[in-house]
């Protein structure tokens, strides 16, 4: 038995690309079988009608599995060497009896997309039909397609030889050489290939340079014989220094995209702005406060305030990515204490969830 999700279009995306738009695609997984779609590059409303066919091992857990279906925004169609490759713009989960029965009962239905955290920011919803395919159905199906392929394959065996003649480039002294190429086919069908082949002429010679300088400049890149694509190059990058208030803006502009050779670096940024309402931890009522921000092995800790149940910190603390070899964040709110500081509360976060921000974006705000 085989399990279809036929995916026809989605609605209204999140924009995640810094222009307004987004590259959609649609990854689905059933029982540790993973499909996906096409990417929909610069488009919040896409369209795809694909149709991702999985297998049902084991009919008889159909209610306990589930058909998840994720849709991701492709980074790599700006960045190459993005760090994360994907940005989660929405899911739908749906349990997988659910399904109906054959192709001919499948409905087409419109699903909103939902979060997966804290800081998902989704918007928009995806339509889908989910049906069952009969194991006969879909051999049925392979065996059509086989023979499809095979009328094919006759056809071509039933058509004669063919012979297929080449002439090479016109030699220096004009019209075609005599050099040519010839590739003849024999029998009917696949049959044994001869192939007769002759060099390309070699270049005409290049003038000797005189004393006169009547010979043609040197090939680029080099005075030596050595191929130009190696060669060096001159560039002449603008100077803001020499330009006027606009003209520098848009000048240091096109060097940071054009001459800058600096790859950059990618940061994970938690801001501890202030906590409200916590609980007295000491037998006199008191509390101070402070946080505790881990990332795998690295952590970064505010200063502690005393005796307050509304702290405000306002702290930032910034961890590589490079070095960052987990994926998830821990917020711990601790009491300081002489001994021991004592636990008051803690947030864990996924990573993955967190979104990517580049310089022109506006600041995120704060969540409780």
């Amino acid at each position: 038995m085989k399990l279809a999700v036929e995916i026809f279009d989605a609605s209204e995306l999140a924009s995640k690309d810094g222009s307004g738009s987004c590259n959609p695609f649609v990854e689905v997984e059933l029982d540790d079988q993973r499909q996906r779609t096409a990417t929909k590059p610069g488009d919040r409303s896409p369209y795809w009608n694909e149709t991702l066919v999985f297998d049902v091992r084991d009919p008889g857990r159909l209610p306990s599995l589930a058909v998840d279906v994720s849709v991701l925004h492709d980074k790599r169609l700006q960045d190459h060497n993005a760090v994360r490759p994907h940005t989660f713009l929405g899911r739908v989960r749906i349990n997988a009896d659910s399904a109906a029965r054959s192709v001919e009962e499948a409905v087409l239905q419109r699903y909103p997309l939902e979060k997966r955290g804290l800081f998902s920011r989704v918007s928009g919803d995806i339509a889908l039909k989910i049906y069952l395919i009969p194991q006969n159905h879909h051999e049925r199906q392979q065996q059509d397609q086989q023979d499809a392929e095979s009328k094919v394959m006759k056809s071509n065996e039933q058509e004669g030889p063919r012979i297929f003649r080449t002439v090479a480039a016109a030699s220096s002294g004009g019209g075609l050489g005599e050099q040519q190429q010839e590739m003849v086919k024999e029998g009917g069908g696949i049959g044994r290939t001869t192939v007769h082949a002759v060099g390309a002429p070699p270049p005409p010679p290049r003038p000797a340079a005189g004393a006169g300088g009547s010979g043609g400049p040197p090939p680029p890149g080099g005075s030596g014989g050595g191929g130009g694509a190696y060669g060096l190059v001159e560039t002449k990058p603008p100077l803001p220094a020499k330009m006027g208030p606009r003209a520098a803006a848009a000048a240091v502009a096109k060097i940071a995209s054009t001459y800058d050779m600096v790859e950059p670096m990618s940061y994970l940024y938690v801001s501890v702005i202030k906590a409200r309402d916590l609980p007295s931890m000491d037998v006199t009522g008191a509390l101070d406060p402070f946080v505790e921000v881990r990332v795998g092995n690295f952590k970064g800790i505010t200063k502690h305030l005393d005796k307050n149940p509304n702290p405000v910190w306002r702290q930032t603390f910034a961890f590589s990515r490079v070095h960052v070899q987990t994926n998830q964040l821990e917020v711990i709110v601790k009491d300081k204490d002489l001994v021991k500081d004592d636990l008051v509360g803690r947030v864990a976060l996924d990573v993955s969830d967190i979104p990517s921000r580049v310089p022109p974006d506006s600041p995120l705000a704060p969540q409780w």
